[in-house]
């Protein structure tokens, strides 16, 4: 990562930093020079060209190349996944001998990374509304008790459970499940089934709760233990 942010790159040779040789140096001598030379330091380098070098870089062009040539052509072809994949996988290992190709490789993991966020971002805030939604017809259906089943109610609650699980608000999904264990589950299996989710949501909030430093959450759930 520190080569990466500075002008020298793999396989090149410090020669001299300022006036100073440094074919006697050892790495203490160099950080100390570089220190007091700080904030200007001037390097000489030179390319390292041995012959695994040179072979290394040889077979990465070849291979690099082939792959993004066979990428490009599979792209206009019903299998043009393939095709992406290969011509990205391509350009990313003639990044690893090119200046060229590894900026460009870093250029689409950082596109990607902000694609990612954004399609996050969008999802999160469309379950959101979904949860506003699931809540404003529970309260409907709460409010009209004459035509409101008791299995309208459990669907209801079982709904909004899953929207807070896919949010994770894990605190929110604890409570539904409570509810729900304690007024709308009857059966020893779904008795048995609600127990062991409750079980298992204790534990996630405990340990949500431990990494948030929240204390008073914590002593919720050892009271409900």
């Amino acid at each position: 990562d520190e080569i990466s942010n500075s002008v020298i790159r793999q396989n090149q040779l410090v020669l001299a930093i300022g006036t100073c040789p440094t074919l006697t140096f050892v790495p203490a001598d160099a950080e100390t020079l570089i220190e007091n030379s700080y904030p200007i330091v001037h390097l000489t380098l030179l390319d390292s060209f041995s012959k695994w070098s040179v072979v290394r870089k040889a077979v990465v062009g070849v291979g690099g190349g082939v792959m993004v040539g066979a990428g490009s052509v599979l792209m206009v072809t019903p299998l043009h996944p393939i095709g992406h994949a290969m011509a990205f996988g391509g350009v990313a290992l003639l990044g690893t001998q090119f200046e060229g190709p590894r900026r460009a490789t870093e250029s689409m993991k950082k596109r990607f990374s902000s694609i990612t966020m954004r399609s996050s971002s969008r999802k999160l805030a469309t379950l959101e509304n979904d949860l506003k939604e699931a809540r404003a017809q529970h309260k409907l259906l709460l409010a009209d008790k004459e035509n409101t089943t008791k299995n309208d109610l459990r669907k209801s609650l079982e709904n909004i459970r899953q929207l807070h699980y896919e949010t994770g608000q894990w605190h929110d999904v604890l409570l539904v499940e409570e509810e729900l264990h304690e007024h709308y589950y009857e059966t020893p299996l779904e008795l048995a089934r609600s127990h062991h989710r409750l079980g298992c949501l204790y534990q996630q909030v405990e340990q949500y709760s431990k990494s948030k430093d929240n204390f008073s959450s914590c002593l919720f759930i050892f009271e409900k233990k």
